[in-house]
């Protein structure tokens, strides 16, 4: 029976920031290139997630499956498994969700299949709200947000994750890329029903000090005082820090400290 360990999530599961040295420098420090061909780049991202680093340097007797997808929101990163082509009650192991943005909000593209009856490589449109935007989906989305839509949303995700895990006997590990609330007290807020069907026995931030990846990585970088603009930050920053990109992203030492930190979470909860 194969054993796998799956990625599940944004940008930050797939890999993108975790490039070396050749690609910084081939683009002059400045790897982020939204809306094109990635085709090059997704090797090294894949090769260099925290997915291929858990199981190269950890879990060794596993197999990585990175389902993660840039730009993706959470209701798309969990029907990522039904497009893996694995059939996951011949498996077993870990799945792991890295929790992407709430905002985002994700459905399937009109073209998902191409012209020889295939699946796009990037299957979801995600919209955000935005209320001065071109697409009128994103002004639309921004008219009808709330707090309570995009957590019950989340929730509604991760209890679909929940299930899938206990129908096939996988274990569930839960963790925070970058949303900067305290997550089991934003969903006991406005997803109290929700949140109370939800085994939180998995959610990793039950034993760190800090609440989300990110938190931790640009504490080890040591730049901000304030790490909820580490956005901001650094996106105008030249070159790539330690552990954190200019495109606001972990670096290949930043996904290792994320496997790190998942690894440590697996010994300690079996």
């Amino acid at each position: 029976m194969e054993k796998y360990v799956v990625g599940l999530g944004c940008s930050w599961t797939q890999g993108q920031g975790g490039y070396p040295k050749e690609i910084w420098d081939r683009y002059n420090g400045r790897v982020d290139l939204p809306g094109v061909a990635d085709q090059h780049l997704r090797v090294h991202e894949h090769e260099n997630s925290w997915v291929n680093v858990l199981c190269r340097n950890h879990l060794t007797d596993y197999t990585p499956v990175n389902l993660g997808v840039r730009a993706c929101g959470n209701r798309g990163a969990v029907k990522q498994l039904y497009f893996s082509g694995i059939d996951w009650s011949k498996g077993s192991g870990y799945i792991i969700f890295m929790l992407s943005g709430f905002d985002r909000f994700d459905f399937l593209r009109k073209d998902i299949l191409t012209p020889t009856r295939k699946y796009q490589e990037y299957k979801f449109n995600t919209i955000w709200p935005e209320e001065h935007s071109d697409d009128e989906l994103s002004r639309g989305y921004h008219e009808h947000w709330s707090e309570q839509l995009v957590a019950n949303e989340t929730m509604l995700a991760m209890l679909e994750l929940q299930n899938f895990c206990r129908l096939y006997n996988y274990k569930l590990i839960l963790a925070n890329a970058f949303n900067d609330v305290f997550l089991k007290m934003y969903m006991k807020r406005h997803a109290t029903l929700l949140y109370s069907q939800f085994d939180w026995s998995c959610y990793l931030h039950n034993k760190t000090e800090y609440i989300a990846m990110v938190e931790k990585l640009v504490e080890m970088d040591g730049m901000l005082k304030d790490w909820r603009s580490f956005y901001t930050e650094y996106t105008n920053l030249s070159q790539p820090n330690m552990y954190l990109t200019n495109c606001a992203h972990p670096t290949i030492d930043g996904y290792k400290v994320i496997a790190n930190e998942l690894y440590n979470f697996i010994s300690t909860s079996t």
